[in-house]
């Protein structure tokens, strides 16, 4: 989604699992630091504002989370 989003548009990823090791219930994920480390070293050419990056916990699921980050805007 990081890829194929405008400049400047926030991207939001949503009920993410925390990964297979710390949540063995649920299918596998990434865990929050994974988001601020592939930005930062733009691992997988997202092009976000590492800055930008904002987490909030999901409401019903508790080992879930949902991500919001901003393209950067060049």
């Amino acid at each position: 989604m990081a890829r194929i989003a405008n400049p400047g548009a926030p991207v939001i990823v949503e009920s993410v699992s925390m990964n297979y090791c710390t949540n063995i219930i649920d299918w596998g994920g990434v865990n929050p630091d994974f988001w601020l480390e592939a930005s930062t070293l733009n691992s997988y050419n997202w092009n976000v504002d590492s800055a930008s990056i904002q987490m909030m916990p999901d409401e019903f699921l508790p080992m879930r989370y949902h991500v919001c980050m901003f393209k950067n805007e060049v």
